[in-house]
């Protein structure tokens, strides 16, 4: 075949019409072999002649710590692995940290600062200045505008320098940083979440439940390890109760037509009373507890920057709750029997389908509204009996001589009706006889009252008088005054109110205000 045809036929070959695929070196000459180093030398057959590169491999000893976590009712064991390697990869970060840590900043302008894993070398002298001032606020509980990455690289220095402060310092800072700035920085749930938990767990604290209770369902929908939210109940405030109700019940109270207006309150109250001892009982005595267990196995603080001395592995064995349906059911049914006990107090008829809940669980649900019931007819007894007494209150105007006879006019009419004609006949001549006393005991009443004198004249009234500013001779003018004035007050206060003495007579001091309001009372 000539070469002038071969060229045609070549034209129908397609693979020489393709591109041809450039061939690229190995960063690598030839096959990598591994050799572990100790102590820093390498190990036999170390370098090889024909160039062949030699990577160590760290593999140093490992410490392991297990312990039960208090306040922590779902999970059993948490083990510490902790590897102690030759070398460290973010030590140069530690080593800065330290020398950074007693910074002090001055007040400056916000500066933006944004790096994947941020670090002091990443920064301008701009933002490290802005950094050091927004750090020295941060310490002393003053929060002024951030970036993550400034939030970032705090954390880091939190959690790559124990020695810096006690552990419950650290974990104090880390949730005042989180749930100050959570709402302008969205993206710190997800991470937060696990790093507070991983804090908890590492240095075995519990966990601030006051603090977190608040937050209680962003930490549960940001997190994938949600049993360790869920606090021991006895512990918890009504705001975590409350979020443990959303989570675990597939019924939600304040989506029901009842949950308005005034009953709100009622609601969120008996709910929370009723369900509150239950939960706890629920967490500790149900099946699910003893079911098989989980095992979660990871390291430390994800997505930080660690140094080898605090990165760590971490084992949690824990009961799967959050993916058992059967607690669900439970914790629904005993929602919905809880508002039907409600329903009931506040007198409405309708009721919801209760399933899946056991006789013991709905006797606790009883035993508190039976206390409900007992407190609120009491409450409602005493009412009734304080309207029902008022009626027999004395009253508090004046009394009304003239109309106490208009009452009693009356009432003889009402009985003269209601008797025989003779019978009447003897009642009316005896209402008029006292008819007739009765007209004129006003104003006997009227003149004991004016008479306010208690008989005494105006040489009682000069001696009473000068006995007020010093004793009164005896005489016997004096004798018989003083004699007459103690039997007048005698009748009305009860004792006499002048005694004798070697000067005199004496006015008794305890009567003073009394002999005083009577003599102003006569005119003097």
């Amino acid at each position: 075949m000539s070469d002038k045809r071969q060229r045609r036929d070549d034209f129908w070959d397609l693979d020489k019409l393709l591109p041809k695929k450039q061939s690229r070196l190995s960063p690598f000459a030839s096959q990598v072999s591994l050799h572990e180093y100790s102590d820093g030398a390498p190990s036999e057959g170390g370098d090889d002649p024909d160039g062949q590169l030699t990577i160590p491999t760290h593999e140093g000893a490992c410490t392991t710590e297990t312990y039960v976590p208090k306040r922590q009712p779902l999970i059993t064991s948490v083990t510490i692995r902790r590897y102690e390697g030759r070398y460290d990869f973010y030590d140069r970060f530690r080593k800065a940290a330290q020398l950074y840590y007693d910074v002090r900043g001055a007040e400056c302008p916000f500066v933006p600062f944004y790096s994947y894993m941020p670090q002091y070398e990443q920064m301008t002298r701009e933002q490290k200045d802005y950094y050091f001032y927004w750090r020295d606020e941060v310490r002393h509980g003053r929060y002024p505008r951030t970036d993550y990455s400034y939030v970032y690289l705090y954390v880091y220095e939190l959690l790559n320098l124990p020695e810096k402060q006690t552990a419950e310092q650290g974990l104090s800072r880390l949730v005042s940083l989180w749930t100050t700035y959570r709402r302008d920085l969205r993206a710190l749930d997800k991470l937060f979440s696990v790093w507070i938990q991983d804090y908890c767990l590492l240095y075995r604290l519990t966990p601030p439940v006051q603090l977190l209770q608040e937050h209680l369902n962003e930490l549960i929908a940001a997190t994938s390890f949600k049993e360790f939210y869920l606090f021991d109940a006895d512990a918890m405030t009504e705001e975590g109760l409350g979020s443990l109700l959303l989570y675990f019940s597939d019924y939600d109270y304040h989506a029901s037509r009842y949950f308005t207006g005034d009953s709100k309150d009622a609601f969120e109250g008996h709910m929370r009373g009723a369900m509150g001892p239950l939960i706890a009982r629920i967490l500790r005595e149900a099946e699910w507890m003893r079911s098989p267990r989980a095992v979660i196995v990871r390291d430390a603080f994800p997505n930080s920057l660690c140094t080898h001395k605090v990165k760590c592995r971490l084992e949690i064995e824990y009961h799967p709750v959050a993916r058992a349906t059967q607690l669900r059911d439970v914790v629904t049914g005993a929602v919905k029997y809880t508002e039907n006990r409600l329903r009931a107090l506040l007198g409405v008829k309708s009721r919801l389908a209760v399933k899946h809940l056991p006789d013991e669980y709905k006797r606790c649900i009883d035993r508190y509204f039976d206390t409900v019931y007992e407190d609120v007819q009491r409450t409602a007894r005493r009412e009734q009996t304080a309207a029902y007494e008022h009626k027999y209150d004395a009253p508090q105007e004046a009394l009304s001589f003239s109309g106490a006879i208009d009452i009693e006019k009356q009432s003889w009419s009402n009985t003269l009706r209601l008797v025989s004609e003779e019978e009447a006949l003897e009642l009316s001549g005896a209402s008029q006889a006292e008819e007739a006393s009765a007209t004129s005991a006003p104003d006997t009443v009227a003149e004991t009252a004016c008479d306010s004198s208690y008989g005494l004249s105006g040489a009682h009234i000069d001696l009473l008088r000068r006995a007020l500013v010093g004793d009164v001779e005896t005489s016997v003018s004096a004798d018989v005054l003083a004699e007459e004035i103690n039997e007048a007050f005698s009748e009305q206060l009860g004792d006499v109110v002048l005694t004798v003495s070697e000067q005199g007579y004496r006015l008794i001091e305890d009567y003073r205000e009394d002999v005083e309001a009577w003599l102003s009372n006569m005119g003097t």
